[in-house]
């Protein structure tokens, strides 16, 4: 009676990089929200910019930058100050601001409205977030133009250093402020019918 030799099986090595094959895979499927994200924002913010430069838009900005113009104006009469106005323009003989496109804070605005418009929400969410975020943004920024008028009658020195750099600093921390407040309340989880009923 013959006996057969059992067969033993080598483990089967996979093939060199594999490994790393599949580890990319992993770390390509865990980040996809991450890129599905960036990639809308980055179109939608590119689609305002473009919004911005239609003819309509660009009809429709002189009447938001005098508005903006307007309302420091009543601050700084407020304060006591003796500007005038003239379109968007706060003037006195010792100094003015003029807002322009530039200082109407609608670049701060586009990026906070990209944010909002790129994340998964409801719209019923995202509407109010929109509105109060320019809402936001406007009234920070109408405040940055009276004390830029203020600070450039009473300190001129130091007119430079808070156009340049403290006033762009916080005006990109009030719209990281804004984007943080509304995904914390767009992505609460909304009450039970229980707890709307207790």
């Amino acid at each position: 009676m013959s006996r057969r030799k059992a067969k033993v099986r080598r483990p089967v090595r996979p093939a060199a990089g594999a490994g790393r094959k599949f580890a990319w895979r992993g770390w390509l499927a865990e980040k996809a929200p991450v890129f599905r994200f960036a990639a809308k924002f980055a179109l939608i913010l590119g689609a305002l910019y473009a919004v911005f430069t239609l003819a309509l838009c660009q009809k429709v900005l002189p009447i938001y930058l005098e508005s903006i113009a307007r309302i420091a104006h009543g601050l700084l009469h407020a304060a006591g100050e003796s500007s005038q106005l003239t379109a968007a323009s706060i003037w006195s003989p010792l100094h003015s601001v003029t807002v322009t496109a530039q200082c109407s804070a609608l670049e701060f605005t586009g990026f906070l409205a990209a944010t909002i418009l790129a994340l998964p929400a409801s719209w019923s969410r995202k509407l109010p977030g929109l509105a109060l975020g320019f809402v936001l943004l406007s009234g920070v920024n109408v405040i940055r133009v009276a004390s830029l008028y203020f600070i450039g009658v009473h300190g001129l020195r130091y007119f430079p250093i808070i156009h340049e750099n403290v006033w762009p600093a916080i005006m990109v921390v009030a719209t990281v402020a804004g984007v943080a407040f509304w995904i914390d309340w767009a992505l609460r989880p909304a009450p039970t019918a229980s707890h709307a009923a207790s």
